[in-house]
């Protein structure tokens, strides 16, 4: 099986997704003045529970076998926000890319074919493709300034980038996806006496 593999087309639409964010921050307080020191580490993962509706043998099977086809936590697979695979702003009409090289880790974007567009808190951003997708979500509104190199702008996200990126790097906004793999090896479905299926999974980001 080559993995990452595509969410399955010949069965139910999925009915919901619980997004949820994780990092990796410690806090040490003082038991006498309670006062904070607060740690922050590199670690940040997105995580989802996936919900189907229910479902009858015909739509439940793609599903089982997609499933299946992950062996528990070894596959990956590609998933974007199903309710919202377009972004807010209006620069989905653009063709952004990255303005410069840009190293991994960075919390920062400055990306140029913008101009006279504007991007949107919540907006999703994929770079890569494949087995190199990764997901990130926009945090501040703006726009690209009117004196900016090549129409550029700056864009906060989360999380952080995964890896180096060279200049001129595409961000792809529509239908956006990352690369995702099942948070157990165990997974169940059940099954009525009236033949309709019940199935829900729980996914992490593959990082």
């Amino acid at each position: 099986m080559d993995y990452p593999i595509s969410l399955p087309t010949d069965g139910a639409d999925i009915s919901g997704v619980t997004f949820g964010a994780k990092s990796s921050v410690g806090n040490a307080r003082s038991p006498f003045s309670f006062s904070e020191q607060i740690y922050v580490n590199q670690g940040q993962m997105m995580m989802a529970s996936v919900e189907l509706p229910t479902m009858d043998r015909s739509e439940a099977e793609p599903w089982i076998a997609f499933l299946l086809s992950l062996n528990g936590m070894e596959g990956t697979f590609l998933m974007g926000d199903p309710a919202n695979p377009e972004p807010r702003g209006t620069w989905g009409g653009g063709a952004p890319k990255l303005f410069g090289a840009h190293s991994a880790r960075a919390r920062t974007l400055e990306v140029y074919g913008v101009e006279g567009l504007t991007w949107k808190a919540g907006d999703w951003i994929q770079f890569g493709s494949g087995a190199t997708a990764r997901l990130h979500k926009v945090l501040v509104n703006g726009t690209q300034a009117p004196a900016s190199p090549q129409g550029s702008g700056t864009v906060e996200i989360w999380p952080a980038l995964r890896q180096d990126y060279s200049a001129d790097e595409p961000l792809i906004l529509s239908n956006a996806v990352g690369r995702w793999r099942l948070s157990s090896n165990e997974q169940n479905w059940s099954i009525g006496l009236a033949r309709f299926y019940g199935l829900r999974f729980d996914c992490v980001e593959a990082i």
